[in-house]
This record gives C-alpha cells, structure tokens and sequence, in this order.
C-alpha cells in the first residue's frame, strides 16, 4: 500500500539503540510568502478581476469650440483559480504499537512543516518562471 506507513518502513524503530532520530522537522527560516502576497477569502472556484483602459491625455480646447470625448473600453481580464493542497500520512496499528520510540507525535510537525515549505515554494515559483 502506498502511502502507509508500517513496520517494514520503520524497522530500525522497532528495536531499542538508536541514539537518535532526525529529519522530522528542521529549523525554520522566516516565511517570506505572507510578505510578497495579499490574500484574500474566496467561496467560489475561482475569481475575476476587470481591467479597463484608461483615457487619454485631455486636448487643449479653444475658446467656443467643442468638447473633446473618449470612450473606455475592458483591458485584460486576471482570473485567480483557488487550489487545495493537501498532504496526510497513515500508520498502521502494528507500527505505532512496536514503535519505540513513540515518534508518531512527530510527524504531524514533519507534515505542518510540508505545508509551510509547500506555500513557500508555490510562492517563490511565481517570480522563478
């Protein structure tokens, strides 16, 4: 089964002797995704902004003549999709039984830290392309 964490994944846990076990979370850097966007609630699937273009510079007009009009019309058109991400983990009964080291705990940290580093990456995305 892919996706679910069991004995076979966490031998070297089910034995007392390990000095140490890493790599569940790591220190974290400042998020830097919050500060380059605003965000906003949305309900719908996605959103749209309109755009319209602006008028031109306003002539010189000369005493008795008419004046002069523009018109507007839409520019672009930004549509904002709204995605879920979601990530989880699933660990059989036998392995958080025969853990010894009771380091489940853990990874719901190791999985907020994915979720951070996801936003970041997603974010950073925009100005790499």
């Amino acid at each position: 089964m892919a996706g679910v964490i069991a004995t076979g994944n966490i031998s070297r846990l089910l034995q007392e002797g390990v000095k140490k076990v890493f790599g569940q979370a790591y220190d974290e850097h400042t998020t830097q995704w919050d500060m380059l966007f605003d965000t906003e609630d949305s309900s719908k699937a996605f959103e749209l902004d309109q755009q319209f273009e602006g008028f031109g510079l306003a002539p010189v007009k000369n005493e008795g003549a008419g004046v002069a009009y523009d018109s507007q019309q839409e520019g672009f058109t930004p549509k904002y999709v709204n995605l879920t991400y979601a990530k989880g983990f699933i660990v059989t009964r036998e392995a958080m039984e025969d853990n010894q080291y009771n380091l489940f705990s853990k990874r719901a940290r190791a999985l907020a830290f994915s979720m951070r580093q996801t936003k970041e990456n997603v974010g950073a995305n925009v100005y790499n392309r």
